[in-house]
């Protein structure tokens, strides 16, 4: 798999969190394909917002609505919050899936939700957990919301999603920690978003927000990241703490960043000469 997340414009990359499938979901997407039963959906290639490929297991809730583009009624949908599984290659039912229609073919939108949740409202707030330093744990406080426009008459409709968090990444290869147990923890300034399905946004939330200190997965050859939501970091303020062999030190922004929907920043972690503590410097 690869590991980096793109800057896009319409669509974004995600590694969501795998879940086992209970013994009733449908898993044979020849079973499902053909039979006129359900829809079935696909993702374009780069669709994960924190690495590139959806994974077997990976859930999404679909709506399908016949109203006009950006609106979904709270009830009387084509489809609310069905759940779907990523399986070889292809989103399929877990149970009952979205049906085709065999009279008339209406012109219809679907919209999807990662990660999937029983009781979905089409507005409601997202928070970010401060442990993401398991892969699990990581994939599963992302965020991703997409769409596309087809008729009650299509098979298999392809969805184009967009990614709603931020991804920050540190590379500590230069940090001269090499031999030391260490983690790191990003802080961030706000720990959730208010999304909306039909209108495929979200924006950080102020109200009863609070701060994040998000203890960063550890992604191999001294790389770490985490998902936030948008903001603006200050120069000079302390961003991450690394600690060291169970002992905390300071990491500091060399300079203002914005961290926006969609797009990854990658930060060096460098030693300050004379000093405990670390400097962060903006790579991209």
């Amino acid at each position: 798999m690869k590991t980096s997340l793109l800057s896009i414009t319409g669509i974004a990359v995600i590694t969501l969190c795998a879940s086992a499938c209970s013994n009733n979901e449908i898993t044979d997407v020849d079973s499902v394909i053909g039979t006129g039963k359900s829809v079935v959906f696909t993702a374009d290639e780069m669709t994960r917002a924190t690495d590139m490929h959806f994974e077997t297991g990976d859930q999404v809730g679909i709506y399908a609505s016949t109203s006009e583009r950006g609106e979904i009624l709270p009830s009387g949908n084509y489809a609310s919050n069905v759940k779907y599984v990523f399986n070889n290659n292809r989103f399929i039912p877990s149970a009952d899936g979205i049906p085709l229609y065999n009279g008339d073919i209406w012109a219809i939108n679907y919209y999807a939700v990662y990660p999937y949740r029983d009781n979905q409202s089409v507005s409601f707030t997202f928070t970010v957990g401060e442990d993401q330093s398991t892969h699990a744990n990581y994939t599963k406080n992302d965020l991703m919301l997409g769409y596309n426009a087809s008729t009650t008459a299509d098979v298999i409709v392809p969805l184009n999603f967009r990614h709603m968090l931020c991804q920050v990444v540190i590379d500590a290869s230069d940090a001269e920690l090499t031999g030391n147990a260490y983690s790191l923890v990003f802080l961030s300034d706000v720990d959730k978003v208010t999304a909306n399905i039909a209108k495929l946004t979200a924006v950080r939330t102020e109200q009863g927000t609070k701060p994040l200190d998000i203890i960063m997965c550890n992604d191999g050859l001294d790389r770490y990241k985490a998902v936030m939501p948008p903001q603006r970091l200050v120069n000079k303020s302390v961003a991450a703490y690394v600690r060291i062999n169970g002992k905390t030190h300071l990491a500091r922004l060399e300079k203002d960043v914005n961290l926006h929907s969609g797009k990854s920043v990658e930060f060096k972690l460098l030693p300050v000469e004379d000093s405990s503590e670390y400097v962060l410097r903006q790579q991209n």
